[in-house]
């Protein structure tokens, strides 16, 4: 396979046409996916972090959790109601538009792949939603004493590039064998 810019600008056409279909169709599916979210790290959050909650309301945009810390050190619990922008899941758009633009992939292929790549993008957000909510966000209010000042913060800002980072590389690494250029006889350097 030789790298044309032909084929980079079909690539590029077929991203676009698929975001395009994705942005269309992504705020009547966002809703449903944001409770499945929620729902899950609520569910997961007593056993992994010790930390019980409630989902109080999800829509298209916007994850509300009411989550219950127990303070060991006061033996006190504290409430914390917790604000998600769920828009960020429309990462979701971008690993199927290169996914889908992924030239010599075979239709079975490529739903097995979409379907691999999704699962790591539910477990994704997932544990993006329950570290922010039971970590980043209790140190920043104040809830938790966190020593130093600094960790959490570069947590903060290590899972906001990783979600924007995530999607490209699940796909570079699901479909490496279609975009890589492969050697051949005609191909090989000449000594």
């Amino acid at each position: 396979m030789r790298l044309t810019a032909r084929k980079l600008l079909g690539f590029g056409l077929k991203v676009l046409l698929v975001l395009a279909l994705f942005a269309i169709t992504w705020p009547y599916l966002a809703p449903g996916y944001n409770v499945l979210v929620a729902t899950i790290t609520v569910w997961l959050a007593p056993t992994l972090t010790g930390v019980s909650g409630e989902v109080t309301e999800v829509t298209a945009d916007l994850i509300k959790l009411n989550l219950h810390f127990l303070l060991p050190h006061q033996r006190a619990k504290v409430k914390i109601e917790y604000e998600y922008d769920g828009y960020f899941h429309a990462n979701l758009g971008i690993l199927l538009a290169l996914f889908v633009a992924t030239p010599f992939l075979k239709p079975s292929r490529l739903l097995r792949l979409i379907a691999i790549a999704a699962a790591f993008m539910i477990i994704f957000h997932i544990l993006f939603l329950l570290i922010s909510g039971t970590i980043v966000d209790p140190c920043v209010r104040g809830v938790f004493r966190c020593p130093g000042q600094s960790w959490y913060r570069w947590l903060d800002r290590l899972m906001a590039v990783s979600k924007n980072f995530f999607p490209f590389l699940l796909w570079a690494v699901l479909t490496w064998r279609s975009w890589l250029p492969k050697l051949g006889p005609r191909d090989t350097p000449q000594p």
